[in-house]
C-alpha cells in the first residue's frame, strides 16, 4: 500500500511538472505596441472630427491571444437635452428634471378633492433653472422651439388648474340653482380646456422626443462612421495582427437605428482591415451585433 501511494504521488508530480513545462507563454509586446499606436491615431483623428464625434474619445485596448485586438470606444456627449419629467445624461453630466409626482402632490394639497378626477393629467414640470441655460444653448433651433412651446403649455395648464379651483369654489358657494348651473357649466368647460391642453402638450412632447431621438441616432451613426473611417485609413499600421485574427471594435453608449441605447460590437477580418479602401464595404463585411 505504501508503495502504491508513492507511485501515485510520483505520477501526479510528473503530470504537474509536464504541464508547467508545456504551458504556452505568449509575448504580447509587439501586439501591445500595435494597439498603442492605433489608439493614438484614433484619439487624434476623433479629436479633429468634432462635428462627427461628440465628446472626448475614451479608448481602451486588449489583446486576446490567437483571437485578435479588442478596441473599446465609449461615446460621450450624445446627450438627451433635458426632456421634461425624465432624468437625462448630457455631455457626461446627469441632469435631473423635477418629477411630475411632486407637482401633482402640490396641486392636490392646494386644490383639494376637486382635482381628483384630473389626477391622470398631471401638471408637467419645468426644467431646473440650474441647467436650463446651458441646455438651451446646446439645443438645435427646432428643439428650442419645442421647449418654448412646451413651457407655454405648462403655464397654460397651471392657469387652468387655478381656474378650476376658483370655479369649484363658485359652485360650492352658489345658493341659487341658476347660478349653480352656470358655475358648473363654467367648471366643466375649464376642465375640458385643461384636458385639451394636456393632449396638445402630449403631442408636442412626443414630437420633441422624436426629433431628439433622431438627432441621437444620427450623432451615434456619425461617431461610429468616424471611428470606422479612421480604422479603414490607418488599419494597415497594425503589422502584428495575424491573418487568422480579428479586429474587434466594441462601441459603448451608442444608439441603434431604432433609437435604443445599446453597446455595439463590430468584428472585422484582418484582411478587410489591411486592404480597406471603402469604409462602407468594410462595415458591410463586418460581423455586427448589439450587447
Amino acid at each position: 500500500m505504501k508503495l502504491l501511494k508513492q507511485t501515485i504521488l510520483t505520477v501526479a508530480s510528473a503530470v504537474l511538472v509536464t504541464s508547467a513545462v508545456t504551458a504556452k507563454t505568449v509575448d504580447t509586446s509587439s501586439q501591445e505596441k500595435d494597439m498603442r499606436i492605433m489608439r493614438g491615431i484614433l484619439e487624434s483623428s476623433l479629436k479633429d472630427a468634432k462635428e462627427d464625434f461628440p465628446g472626448r474619445p475614451d479608448i481602451k485596448t486588449t489583446y486576446l491571444a490567437d483571437q485578435g485586438y479588442l478596441f473599446t470606444v465609449r461615446l460621450n456627449g450624445l446627450g438627451s437635452f433635458g426632456i421634461p419629467g425624465v432624468a437625462s445624461w448630457d455631455g457626461g453630466r446627469l441632469e435631473l428634471d423635477i418629477p411630475e409626482i411632486i407637482e401633482e402632490a402640490f396641486s392636490a394639497i392646494e386644490y383639494g378633492d376637486e382635482l381628483a378626477p384630473l389626477a391622470e393629467v398631471p401638471d408637467p414640470p419645468e426644467v431646473p433653472d440650474v441647467a436650463s441655460e446651458l441646455l438651451y444653448s446646446q439645443m438645435s433651433e427646432k428643439s428650442r422651439e419645442y421647449q418654448e412651446q412646451l413651457r407655454e403649455l405648462r403655464e397654460q395648464q397651471r392657469e387652468l388648474r387655478r381656474d378650476i379651483f376658483e370655479k369649484s369654489r363658485d359652485v360650492r358657494r352658489a345658493k341659487e340653482d341658476d347660478l349653480r348651473r352656470k358655475a358648473e357649466k363654467q367648471l366643466a368647460d375649464t376642465k375640458k380646456a385643461l384636458e385639451d391642453a394636456k393632449s396638445t402638450y402630449d403631442k408636442k412632447l412626443k414630437a420633441y422626443r422624436t426629433e431628439r431621438q433622431s438627432k441621437q441616432i444620427n450623432r451615434s451613426k456619425s461617431a461610429i462612421d468616424a471611428i470606422l473611417q479612421t480604422v479603414c485609413d490607418y488599419g494597415q499600421t497594425m503589422r502584428y495582427l495575424d491573418k487568422d485574427e480579428k479586429f474587434n471594435l466594441l462601441v459603448r453608449g451608442a444608439v441603434t437605428s431604432e433609437g435604443e441605447s445599446a453597446d455595439q460590437m463590430f468584428i472585422f477580418n484582418q484582411r478587410d482591415i489591411m486592404q480597406c479602401k471603402d469604409v462602407k464595404k468594410l462595415r458591410k463585411n463586418a460581423l455586427y451585433y448589439t450587447l
